[in-house]
């Protein structure tokens, strides 16, 4: 008689196309404090953001300009999730500096890339990023310049002090008596 013997061997997949989530590498993308922190930043800059097939509508406050290509030596874009959510390849240098396995890792909204990039929005095609106090995006392959429509809002008002009419109103069409 032969024994057969059934060996189960469990393996644990990092999400459903094989990335890890963000939270895999907090030293890479920020801690949960650090991303409320990007949240409340974001809100108070970032007023509003729409794409549609021709332009990317940016309303901010601040002193942002159109934003430009950025260029990650170990960072790469893999693809852009249904989600909202993007999908990046971490090359073995900056991985192994911030003691994280290289590899395909899923951002979303508010988490970092290395010290000084937040992401403040994904698009169809690109991530959209602030360093330093400028914008620039994460894409595949450079995009059109005139691709961004940048809308500039104050984020303060000015008060007016007005008083009150206190004659009475008049019909319309009627003559205003001299």
């Amino acid at each position: 008689m032969i024994a057969l013997v059934a060996a189960l061997i469990v393996v644990q997949v990092p999400l459903g196309g094989g990335q890890r989530p963000a939270s895999a590498c907090e030293k890479l993308f920020g801690t949960a404090e650090q991303k409320t922190k990007n949240a409340s930043r974001r809100a108070k800059k970032l007023h509003h953001i729409r794409e549609d097939d021709y332009a990317v509508d940016v309303t901010y406050s601040g002193d942002w300009k159109v934003p430009g290509p950025i260029r990650f030596h170990d960072v790469t874009l893999a693809e852009v999730l249904p989600s909202g959510a993007a999908v990046i390849q971490v090359a073995t240098p900056l991985a192994a500096s911030a003691g994280c396995s290289s590899g395909r890792y899923e951002i979303k909204v508010d988490d970092k890339i290395g010290r000084k990039n937040v992401v403040l929005a994904i698009l169809s095609h690109a991530v959209l990023i602030e360093r330093s106090g400028q914008l620039y995006y994460l894409a595949k392959e450079e995009l059109d310049p005139n691709l961004f429509r940048m809308t500039w809002r104050a984020d303060f008002r000015l008060p007016r002090q007005w008083t009150s009419s206190t004659a009475a109103p008049r019909p319309p069409n009627q003559p205003v008596r001299r």
